[in-house]
């Protein structure tokens, strides 16, 4: 029997949540047609009769605040159904895991994965629940949330400056009808590029993350090798990598409408598949016990209850009095909540409660390490200011770190 070793893409959901936004984008121009299109003559009437700028635009302000209020209506309907659409992504994407699972391993993964017992077989708990489930889900919902909204605030201010110019030069209404009924179809098509990129990024992070779960840490690029992928996915073709560093920083269903997928690398199939990621439930063992901790960290370890150097650290007093003054502002303002990778950011902090590690690693941290990490971004670069010790058990455990974001 020959091995199936790659996930399918989400095709039958993608599809639906392309239908989604596409309702979503025609509903935008039938609330245009409505609103918009039948004051056109009123508005050019009012500028080439009264010759009065405030009037004209008045008008139109108004109007475009409307067609801005129906369409923040119209969202939410759309915005409802984002935790159905990440569930039937996630369910297709676990389905695929399991017949990978077994058809490389003989194993057969229970309905469902939560509290069942370790496998032999596998060398690591693959049954073990799925942590990274709810932020994966939370942060996508809210990166799609922000995409959907923006398909009226990228075309209502497209339209108002077709109208401005339009009356301002002299054209006839027809000519400014036919130039906003042109708009539509790039709305229709950003709506369709965001159902299928979304698909397909949402799918190969539950992939990367799946595999990892059991163990699998390379895989080999697979291109569907038809004349719409890129030069250089089809040059990856073939080509082995590992999700630590994947190609030039790149997975397969990353970048944008992407429909290349992971072939998972498995160990001798006459021997256990056994797990070198960072599991939850070896971060425990090993902060407990500090037996292979340093060998999990591959970096200084100093003894007692002081762990050193999970974060890189920076040595910047100018800059951490700097960041300072923006951090006591920070409760007052509204942040977004964003899902890094920890691997990503740098501390001024130089070590750790050993204990502390331990408390969040087990999931019983004490109330006050609860709330959400606060990241610093300064030109690009992404500062730990509070939070030091979630931002490292997300390291080790290879997860993304959910964190409040100040950009200064």
């Amino acid at each position: 029997m020959v091995k199936k070793k790659t996930f399918n893409n989400p095709d039958s959901q993608e599809r639906e949540y392309t239908r989604l936004l596409v309702r979503y984008s025609k509903q935008l121009q039938v609330d245009v047609e409505r609103v918009l299109i039948p004051r056109l003559a009123d508005i050019k009437l009012q500028f080439d009769v009264e010759r009065r700028a405030d009037s004209w635009v008045d008008t139109l302000d108004t109007l475009i605040a409307e067609l801005a209020r129906l369409a923040l209506e119209a969202v939410g309907v759309v915005i409802q159904k984002l935790p159905g659409q990440f569930n039937a992504v996630s369910k297709f994407n676990e389905g695929q895991f399991k017949m990978v699972v077994k058809a490389n391993t003989g194993l057969d993964l229970p309905p469902v994965m939560p509290g069942a017992p370790s496998s032999a077989i596998l060398g690591v708990n693959v049954f073990r629940s799925e942590p990274f489930l709810k932020p994966l889900a939370e942060g996508w919902i809210s990166e799609n949330t922000a995409l959907i909204k923006s398909l009226p605030t990228r075309l209502h201010p497209e339209l108002e400056g077709i109208i401005r110019r339009g009356v301002m030069n002299g054209q006839s209404v027809k000519d400014i009808k036919d130039q906003i009924k042109s708009r539509y179809g790039v709305t229709d098509y950003r709506a369709k590029l965001i159902a299928q990129d979304q698909t397909l990024k949402l799918n190969a992070d539950l992939t990367r993350y799946r595999l990892q779960s059991v163990g699998v840490e390379r895989y080999i690029w697979r291109s569907v090798q038809d004349s719409r992928v890129r030069p250089e996915h089809a040059a990856r073709n073939g080509n082995e990598y590992s999700w630590k560093e994947g190609a030039g920083g790149e997975h397969p269903g990353q970048p944008v409408r992407c429909r290349c997928r992971a072939e998972a690398v498995w160990g001798d199939e006459n021997e256990p598949v056994q797990s070198q990621a960072v599991k939850p439930f070896d971060v425990v063992s090993d902060i407990q016990n500090m037996t292979g901790f340093n060998r999990l960290l591959t970096r200084e370890v100093e003894g007692g209850d002081t762990v050193k150097n999970i974060i890189p650290l920076i040595n910047n007093d100018d800059l951490e009095a700097r960041f300072e003054i923006f951090a006591r502002g920070a409760n007052k303002l509204e942040l977004p909540r964003v899902l890094l990778d920890p691997t990503k950011l740098v501390t001024f902090q130089d070590s750790l409660s050993r204990d502390k590690l331990l408390s969040l690693a087990k999931g019983i941290a004490p109330v006050r390490v609860r709330e959400l990490p606060l990241i610093i971004e300064d030109n690009g670069k992404l500062f730990i200011w509070d939070g030091n010790h979630r931002a490292a058990i997300s390291k080790l455990k290879g997860e993304k770190l959910e964190a409040l974001l100040l950009t200064v």
